[in-house]
């Protein structure tokens, strides 16, 4: 499902069933790592959807299953899902912003995940997730495999079933500004009611 090169060479593969491959043609080795039910630090699931490698090198894996964060010392996994803030398991794409914020194409839209100051693999501190969906514009909530690119000058692209979103992410601000709530009229069964009268 992906191929991805780090930038010592090695070579990732994530499958369709059989979890990440990782060949290390320098050292000459291959290693295979697959979800083990009973072991919360194994790879979260077996088909492997994206692979990524950030700015400080630390390798992402998006699965069916949730986000993986690949810990090279102990070649082990911390997993990140739906309780920690993604808003959805299944992520399809991984790309990186200048500011070390990953974006991520899901199935119930994208998600921006800022990645804990400290050490990713320890801690509580899982990160913050800020999640956009159609009602930020979005051509859908449901994205693609294989359907993520970064262009020029930082800009984004996601591809999904109703076409793709391209944005810059530092063009995505928040507003803070919440709108008072004024009620202006009252209806029941379509029919103009004033209040207070039966």
């Amino acid at each position: 499902f992906s191929i991805y090169e780090d930038h010592s060479g090695r070579l990732g593969v994530g499958t369709g069933g059989c979890g990440l491959n990782l060949y290390d043609a320098r050292a000459k080795t291959f290693s295979s790592f697959k979800n083990d039910p009973n072991d919360p630090s194994s790879l979260s699931n077996n088909s492997v959807l994206s692979i990524y490698e950030d700015h400080s090198g630390w390798l992402w894996v998006g699965t069916r299953g949730g986000l993986n964060l690949y810990d090279p010392k102990a070649k082990t996994f911390r997993v990140f899902r739906e309780k920690n803030g993604l808003p959805n398991d299944v992520i399809y794409g991984i790309l990186e912003d200048a500011r070390g914020r990953l974006w991520l194409s899901t199935n119930k839209g994208i998600s921006r995940f800022t990645p804990p100051l400290d050490s990713p693999l320890e801690g509580e501190n899982s990160g913050v997730f800020r999640n956009y969906d159609v009602t930020d514009g979005l051509q859908s909530n449901e994205f693609n495999q294989g359907a993520y690119f970064k262009g020029k000058n930082e800009w984004m692209y996601f591809g999904g079933i109703n076409g793709f979103n391209a944005f810059h992410p530092d063009s995505i601000k928040d507003d803070p500004y919440i709108p008072p709530l004024v009620l202006t009229g009252l209806e029941i069964f379509n029919k103009q009611v004033d209040v207070g009268k039966e």
